[in-house]
């Protein structure tokens, strides 16, 4: 609503995240207050060039899967080709559903085309009745592809030098970074090498749950905007 509304002006963020703990409470700062069930929106104007951005280091595989039954509301998957979602999904990611646990799917999320662009739908939980719940919204008869991870850095890397060359330099980089993508560079032991390239174009922000990129939700991404500086 808020993308529409604005118009050819961009929306980029993210949800508050409560470190993937299941349950948790999340807050954002207002006028001298936290609070919950917010939104925080901040509409900025600036002679500096600008570039929105959303990076991800996803990439999809190649078999086509589909949501046969699902509560949209709920963001709750119960079949995947007509069986068992978290069997089916299983069965992609070669492991036994038996075995199926959140780092399971950090490394194998969904991908759904809008566009011609993939976006992430990471997996929040898998249920004890087999179904799936999805951090973000996928709908029943979408079409989707489970991705696998590209080098991080090395994609991130590439990203970040393609915004420099478009904008001339960067002076900040106001980002919001999935906190699955965190995780994953903790697992990987890679935090203080993506530390050290987000301190090189001097990156603020916070690790979030659920980015916002021009009016579409996603998952396992990096958005923000890139500054220039002024020209004379």
């Amino acid at each position: 609503t808020l993308s529409k509304s604005l118009g050819s002006i961009t929306l980029v963020g993210g949800s508050a995240s409560d470190s993937l703990e299941i349950g948790g409470r999340t807050f954002v700062y207002h006028n001298g207050h936290f609070h919950e069930d917010s939104a925080v929106v901040a509409l900025v104007s600036t002679p500096l060039p600008f570039m929105p951005f959303k990076i991800q280091h996803l990439l999809p595989g190649n078999e086509r899967l589909v949501v046969t039954h699902a509560d949209t509301s709920r963001h709750i998957v119960y079949e995947i080709n007509g069986v068992s979602a978290a069997k089916e999904y299983a069965r992609i990611v070669n492991i036994h559903a038996d075995h199926l646990e959140r780092d399971s799917f950090t490394a194998f999320p969904a991908m759904v085309m809008l566009g011609q662009e993939y976006y992430a739908r990471s997996v929040k939980s898998i249920n004890d009745d087999g179904s799936i719940t999805f951090y973000s919204a996928i709908d029943e008869g979408v079409v989707f592809r489970i991705a696998h991870s590209g080098n991080l850095t090395d994609m991130l890397k590439t990203e970040l030098e393609v915004i420099k060359q478009t904008l001339g330099s960067v002076s900040l980089l106001l980002s919001f970074d999935s906190m699955l993508r965190k995780r994953e560079t903790e697992m990987l032991g890679i935090t203080p090498k993506m530390g050290r390239l987000m301190q090189k174009y001097h990156a603020v922000g916070f690790n979030t749950c659920k980015e916002q990129y021009c009016g579409i939700h996603m998952n396992q991404t990096l958005t923000g905007i890139a500054l220039g500086v002024l020209k004379s």
